[in-house]
C-alpha cells in the first residue's frame, strides 16, 4: 500500500503541522472575537519572503469558517487600490453566491456613472477622486454584503495577500482602512487581515500614523529549530517512514526557520525514502538537489540572472569563506580571486542591495559580511562553476 506524502510544498500551502504560529493565531482569534461581538478588529501580517504569510492566512481562513463566518482571501491587485477594490468586491459576491446560492444587490450606477467634482474642488480634498469613489464603493458593498448574510453568517473575513505588491501601498491601506472606518457605525461584523513584507508596511505602522491603530501587527519570525523538528517529525509519527535524526538536524540547518524551505525539503526526502522506508543522508542527498531545482526555478536563479559577472562572482568569494568576513577580509579574498579590489565596496554595496549578502547589526560578527540564506549558500556552493 502506497503511503500518502503528508508533506506540502510550494507557495501558499498549508503544511501538515502548523508549528510556532500559536501568539499570531491567538491574536487573530481574539481579533474575530471582538469582531463577532460588535468591536472590529484588524490585522498586520509581516513577514519575509518564506515565512509562511500565506500559509497563516489559509489557517486563519479554516478558523473563520469553522465558526461560520463568511471568507474572503484575494491577492492584493498591482495596478491600484481601485482595483484591489473591484477585485475584492468580486470575490465577495462569489462567495456569497457559493455559499447561500444568491449574490447581494448592486447599486444602481457604478463610478464611472458618477458626476465627477469640479476640478476646482479636487485640490482641497485629501484623496483623488478615484481613490475616493473606490473607498465609498467599497464600504457600500462590504455593507450590502454584511446585510446580505448577517441572518446566516456570523461574521465577514476580508484576507489580503502580498498587500506589498500594491502599487502604491501606502494609498491602498489607507482606502481600506476608510471604507472599514466609515463601515463601523453600521454595525456590520467586517474583519480585515492583511500580509504583506515588513519594510512595505514600515511606513504604515509609523508613530502617529492612524494606520497604526487600526492594523495589528502580528510579525512572523523565522521558526525554532524544534519547531522545524517538529514540523517534520509530527506529519510522518503514524506512518511507516522514518527520518534518520542526521537528516532532520540537516533539514532544519537549511531550512533556517522558513517553512517553505522545509516543506520542499521534507516532501523530496520523504518520495526518495519510500523503498526503505527510512531517510538516510544518501536519501537527502538526492532530495537536496531536487529542492534546489525547484527553488532555482522560482527563487534561486532569477536572483543569479540578476547579478552581474562581477557580482556572482564575489557572491561565490563570500561562500567560500568559513565566517563572515570583515570589509577588509571580503577585498582580500576577491582580490585573490581576480576581482578588481576597487570595485569590491560598490559590489558589496549591490549585493546587500539585491538581498544576496547581508551585514550583522550585532554580536561578534556586527559589521560582517555573509550570506545569511543557508539553502541559497548551499546552492551557490554546488553551482559555482555557473558564476565564473
Amino acid at each position: 500500500m502506497t503511503v500518502r506524502n503528508p508533506f506540502t510544498p510550494g507557495s501558499g500551502l498549508a503544511p501538515p503541522h502548523f508549528a510556532n504560529r500559536d501568539a499570531e493565531l491567538e491574536l487573530f482569534r481574539d481579533s474575530l472575537r471582538s469582531t463577532l461581538a460588535g468591536a472590529p478588529r484588524h490585522v498586520a501580517v509581516l513577514g519575509d519572503w518564506a515565512l509562511g504569510k500565506t500559509s497563516l492566512l489559509l489557517q486563519c481562513q479554516r478558523l473563520a469558517d469553522a465558526q461560520g463566518v463568511l471568507t474572503a482571501l484575494v491577492g492584493a491587485n498591482p495596478e491600484s487600490p481601485a482595483a484591489l477594490s473591484d477585485s475584492l468586491a468580486r470575490n465577495l459576491s462569489l462567495q456569497v453566491h457559493a455559499s447561500y446560492g444568491e449574490a447581494p444587490s448592486q447599486p444602481s450606477r457604478g463610478a464611472s456613472d458618477r458626476p465627477r467634482p469640479d476640478t476646482r474642488e479636487r485640490a482641497s480634498h485629501a484623496p483623488p477622486p478615484a481613490a475616493s469613489e473606490a473607498q465609498a464603493e467599497l464600504r457600500e458593498h462590504l455593507r450590502r454584503v454584511w446585510r446580505h448574510v448577517r441572518r446566516r453568517a456570523t461574521g465577514v473575513l476580508v484576507l489580503i495577500d502580498d498587500l506589498d505588491r500594491a502599487k502604491d501601498v501606502p494609498r491602498t491601506a489607507a482606502l481600506l482602512r476608510g471604507a472599514l472606518a466609515e463601515l463601523g457605525p453600521t454595525g456590520a461584523k467586517v474583519m480585515l487581515v492583511v500580509a504583506g513584507a515588513p519594510d512595505a508596511f514600515a511606513p504604515l505602522v509609523a508613530a502617529r500614523s492612524p494606520l497604526a491603530a487600526f492594523l495589528q501587527p502580528a510579525k512572523l519570525g523565522r521558526l525554532s529549530e524544534a519547531a522545524m523538528r517538529e514540523a517534520v517529525t509530527r506529519p510522518i509519527a503514524e506512518a511507516p517512514m522514518r527520518f534518520d535524526d542526521e537528516v532532520v538536524g540537516r533539514m532544519a540547518e537549511l531550512a533556517a526557520g522558513h517553512p517553505y524551505y522545509l516543506q520542499e525539503l521534507a516532501y523530496h526526502t520523504f518520495e526518495l525514502a519510500r523503498r526503505d522506508n527510512r531517510a538516510t543522508r544518501q536519501a537527502f542527498e538526492l532530495a537536496l538537489e531536487q529542492t534546489f531545482y525547484r527553488l532555482s526555478l522560482t527563487l534561486f536563479e532569477p536572483r543569479v540572472a540578476s547579478l552581474s559577472a562581477s557580482e556572482q562572482r564575489l557572491l561565490a568569494v563570500l561562500v567560500d569563506l568559513a565566517r563572515p568576513a570583515s570589509h577588509g577580509a571580503a577585498v582580500e579574498a576577491a582580490a585573490e580571486a581576480g576581482l578588481n579590489a576597487a570595485s569590491v565596496p560598490k559590489l558589496l554595496r549591490r549585493l546587500k542591495a539585491k538581498g544576496c549578502v547581508a551585514q550583522a547589526t550585532h554580536g561578534p560578527a556586527k559589521r560582517r559580511y555573509s550570506v545569511p540564506d543557508p539553502l541559497f549558500r548551499e546552492y551557490v556552493r554546488r553551482h559555482v562553476h555557473s558564476f565564473n
